[in-house]
């Protein structure tokens, strides 16, 4: 059976065009925090208050936004909010398109998908040298606990932390490499596309995969402990993963 076309009859265009016009994107945005007065909504858009007016009428009109009279401020109708909150995934991908446009999301969970928003206060960071000074500062002020999935090569673990990994079988054959007072829990998963670090207090990456399907360990993003959004998310990715992973026992 094929897909209907989007050129058919009852496929909505004019309101499509209507909702995706860049300024009724960022007005949305900006509501889906707080309900706001006309005048932080002139700010925040930066442009003048006519075409402030002409985009909040548009909207009320398509029953996106609301606005309070008792208050004057206005809000997302339930329907600007689903809108808002299904597109804000698209808006993150698009802020960082010549990352996306060389890098997939293989093995990623799809009802993660739409948590992708909860990356934009993270930092990007680019160049292996950028990626590995980094590690470098987290990894020294790391205190007790760290999770990490990945298909390379690792040490198991550092003396007197907690250690969790998520890794392919053939990383087993590095786990003489474990140290000395150590709290080490292992699960195996194949194939691995993504890479997930997660400290206690030090900040944690998460990395795509290329358009080979393999972690991209020269770019990816940092999160700040600080960004509760942004851990919260990590944190939701790993569980899924530690979840399919299989149990393996350390033999010392």
């Amino acid at each position: 059976m094929e897909p209907s076309k989007l050129s058919s009859p009852n496929f909505p265009s004019d309101l499509i065009n209507d909702i995706f016009h860049p300024k009724r994107l960022e007005l949305l945005h900006f509501l889906s925090f707080n309900d706001e007065t006309f005048t932080s909504i002139t700010h925040y858009l930066g442009i003048s208050s006519s075409e402030t007016s002409r985009h909040l009428n548009s909207s009320v009109k398509l029953n996106l936004v609301r606005k309070d009279v008792e208050h004057k401020k206005y809000r997302l109708t339930p329907f600007g909010n689903l809108i808002i909150h299904l597109f804000q995934p698209t808006l993150f991908i698009l802020n960082h398109a010549p990352f996306f446009q060389t890098h997939t999301l293989a093995g990623f969970p799809t009802r993660m998908i739409p948590n992708l928003i909860h990356l934009s206060k993270a930092e990007f960071i680019k160049g292996t040298g950028n990626v590995m000074l980094r590690f470098s500062q987290v990894f020294d002020i790391v205190q007790e606990e760290v999770k990490l999935m990945t298909d390379q090569a690792f040490p198991f673990g550092k003396a007197n932390l907690r250690a969790k990994y998520i890794v392919p079988k053939e990383m087993l054959k590095y786990k003489d490499n474990t140290k000395k007072n150590l709290t080490s829990e292992i699960r195996l998963l194949d194939p691995i596309h993504f890479s997930l670090v997660i400290t206690d207090i030090a900040g944690s990456f998460i990395f795509f995969p290329n358009d080979k399907g393999q972690p991209d360990f020269t770019e990816g993003f940092y999160i700040l402990n600080e960004d509760h959004e942004g851990m919260k998310f990590l944190n939701q990715l790993w569980d899924i993963f530690w979840a399919k992973g299989t149990e393996f026992s350390l033999n010392y």
